[in-house]
């Protein structure tokens, strides 16, 4: 089955910000980002389809609930607007991405003989292929098209944001899928661990740590041999981690080579621990705990703002950057979830959350007894799902588009190709149809 140019479209927008992150949402038509067009325009063309297929009971959760948070945000939004203005529309529109779920299902039950394999088999190659124009973003900053913010900042095309969670997702789930990675493995794989382990050369963010331990488990889970190699894997990370170090100094985001001595200060960072040329960030661990205890202040002082929140367009801390542009955000989006939402507003997220995080456990468990059959795309989805929760603990994820937009999205692509369809075997049960996948390379 061939797919729509329409379908088509949708897809290259939410590749667009996957791969350009932060640049790619301050590209707008007519105003309007492309992130709300795209959910208005396939809101519309997959109304019919979703209408069509009986929803399986997680997906008529998470579909409830997210009806309910829009619902939620704009009767807060009609009360905050007057004083706020602006940025009161600003902070409330980032529950409009929460619609892209019915984007991302409707255009598989549109495609439901599409191979999906396939197309993210592709996209690690564009992924790859990503890296070197980052090199060119160093070497010929000229060259690279840059794109305006609100703020009318220049920003380069090529954003590093969202691009790390993208490539450790992709990266991981290729070498889950090649049964062979030590013995010779697949070029595929090969590269992967490559791209890898130059991410965390280059990018040189402390959460990169935790997504990568994420990744790891899930690896191990899928494939327990892991455990076995895990000494060699670990010997090889370093040293290749040293080769490259040279490379984090002259194109790192910091500008600092990461070999065996500057890896342990980066890490000690996370815990505030001033040490080595990481001093300054390790500086900025009080500086957010400080934002937050201020928030929880702030929610306690009555039972109203503790039940609905400090509502839409005020900023969330009075920190302002460079330029006197506020932060807004506290960089923990659960607490700005509380902040502007209250507990009423960040229980109904928390359903949305709690219902894709046992669908992807439940998928997990369902591949894991197909070992020799490794479902690419499922397996890629839940691992960008999984690093952008772990993001989100330390940055604004979900109050930015380019991880919103893409994150819901891929959750419904992923609640449409793992929904639950009648009744299997003489025992009756209810189980998990995962869309079959080319296993070829």
């Amino acid at each position: 089955m061939k797919m729509r140019f329409t379908d088509r479209l949708l897809l290259c927008v939410l590749v667009f910000y996957l791969m350009f992150g932060y640049s790619a949402q301050v590209v707008t038509i007519g105003g309007i980002p492309m992130a709300e067009i795209v959910i208005a325009f396939g809101g519309m063309i997959y109304l019919k389809d979703i209408l069509a297929k009986k929803m399986d009971k997680g997906t008529k959760i998470a579909s409830m609930a997210i009806l309910v948070s829009g619902l939620y945000a704009a009767i807060k939004l009609s009360f905050d607007i007057d004083e706020n203005g602006f940025f009161a529309i600003r902070d409330a529109s980032h529950y409009i991405e929460m619609f892209a779920f019915f984007v991302g299902y409707g255009c598989v039950l549109r495609n439901p003989s599409l191979d999906w394999g396939k197309l993210t088999r592709r996209f690690f190659w564009i992924m790859a292929l990503y890296f070197c124009f980052y090199f060119l973003k160093a070497i010929a900053p000229g060259v690279v098209p840059e794109v305006s913010n609100p703020h009318g900042e220049s920003v380069s095309l090529l954003s590093y944001v969202a691009f790390p969670s993208v490539m450790f997702a992709v990266g991981f789930a290729s070498l889950i899928r090649s049964p062979a990675v030590m013995g010779g493995g697949r070029k595929r794989a090969l590269v992967a661990f490559f791209a890898i382990i130059l991410a965390v050369q280059l990018f040189q963010a402390r959460i990169l740590y935790f997504q990568l331990f994420a990744c790891l488990i899930v690896g191990i889970y899928l494939r327990p041999r892991w455990m076995l190699y895990a000494p060699y894997m670990l010997l090889a990370s370093l040293a290749l981690l040293v080769v490259m170090a040279p490379l984090g100094q002259e194109f790192g985001r910091l500008g600092v080579s990461l070999d065996i001595d500057t890896l342990g200060s980066h890490f000690l960072s996370i815990l505030g621990i001033e040490e080595g040329p990481f001093a300054a960030s390790a500086s900025g661990v009080d500086l957010r705990f400080e934002w937050w205890r201020d928030i929880f202040n702030k929610l306690m002082a009555s039972p109203y703002n503790l039940t609905f929140g400090l509502g839409f367009g005020m900023p969330l801390t009075p920190f302002e950057i460079t330029g006197g542009i506020a932060v807004r955000e506290v960089h923990n989006s659960v607490i700005s979830i509380a902040g502007r939402q209250g507990v009423f507003g960040l229980s109904i997220v928390g359903l949305i959350w709690a219902v894709l995080a046992v669908r992807i456990a439940a998928t997990m468990m369902k591949i894991k007894k197909r070992v020799q059959q490794h479902d690419y795309v499922v397996v890629t989805i839940s691992l960008f799902l999984i690093n952008t929760w772990i993001f989100s603990t330390a940055e604004d994820a979900f109050e930015k588009p380019c991880f919103a937009f893409p994150f819901y999205m891929l959750a419904g692509i992923l609640f449409a190709l793992t929904r639950k369809t009648g009744s299997a075997g003489a025992a009756g049960a209810r189980n998990y149809r995962v869309m079959r996948l080319s296993a070829a390379s």
